[in-house]
């Protein structure tokens, strides 16, 4: 099932609130990698860390290898302690939290409330 993006933008950054509200160190965007199409829908200060073209093309690579339902980790090499969590939500969608390491729990947590938040409030595409 895919998601309308502009729903799906509203929803997600509505949550998002949510997660910079318990961990304040954090920055979010939201990516569609769909076929051609990679854009970033929104960013929370993720471009501050990387640009834009690297973030979408580390999402649809993760997108084109996930297998769980699990977020994924990048370190970002330049930034110290610094990762890129990718959480899926359809087939071209992804949300993006880089934070740290330490983090890692909390934004987990935040994964899986969204997973359960979204079906019901976003129709599909």
């Amino acid at each position: 099932m895919e998601y309308d993006s502009k729903q799906l933008s509203l929803i997600v950054a509505q949550a998002a609130q949510h997660l910079h509200a318990v961990v304040s160190n954090i920055a979010t965007a939201l990516l569609d990698v769909g076929e051609g199409n990679e854009r970033v829908l929104f960013s929370n200060s993720a471009l501050r860390y990387i640009n834009g073209h690297t973030l979408t093309n580390l999402a649809r690579h993760y997108l084109s290898h996930h297998q769980s339902d699990c977020p994924c980790l990048y370190s970002l090499n330049y930034a110290d302690d610094m990762f890129v969590y990718f959480i899926v939500l359809d087939s071209r969608h992804v949300f993006a939290v880089i934070g740290k390491a330490q983090d890692s729990t909390r934004i987990e947590e935040f994964s899986q409330r969204l997973g359960r938040l979204l079906p019901a409030s976003v129709q599909p595409a």
